[in-house]
C-alpha cells in the first residue's frame, strides 16, 4: 500500500468518526501544511520522508505499543495547547 492510500484511508476514517466532510483546507490546517501540499500527498505527487519513516518504524511494533505511543503524542500535544 502506498503512502497516498494510507493518507486517504486516514482522511476518510476521520470523516466517518466525526460525521462530517473535511476539505483539503481543513485537513491541511489541522496537520499544518499548505492545502496544495496536502493535495499532493493524496495524489502521490510527493511523499514526505518523515511520514514514510514513521510508518516504517510503527510497522515493527505490536498494536499495544502503537496505541501507547500515539496516546503519548496526543497527551504531549494537549499539554502544548495549554
Amino acid at each position: 500500500m502506498e503512502l497516498k492510500d494510507i493518507l486517504k484511508q486516514i482522511h476518510r476514517t476521520i470523516e466517518v468518526k466525526n460525521s462530517r466532510d473535511y476539505k483539503y483546507q481543513d485537513m491541511a490546517d489541522y496537520i499544518g501544511v499548505n492545502p496544495r501540499t496536502y493535495g499532493e500527498y493524496l495524489r502521490g505527487g510527493i511523499a514526505p520522508l518523515a511520514m514514510k519513516t514513521l510508518l516504517d518504524m510503527l510497522s515493527n511494533l505490536d498494536d499495544a505499543d502503537i496505541v501507547h505511543i500515539v496516546r503519548l503524542w496526543e497527551e504531549t500535544q494537549k499539554e502544548g495547547e495549554k
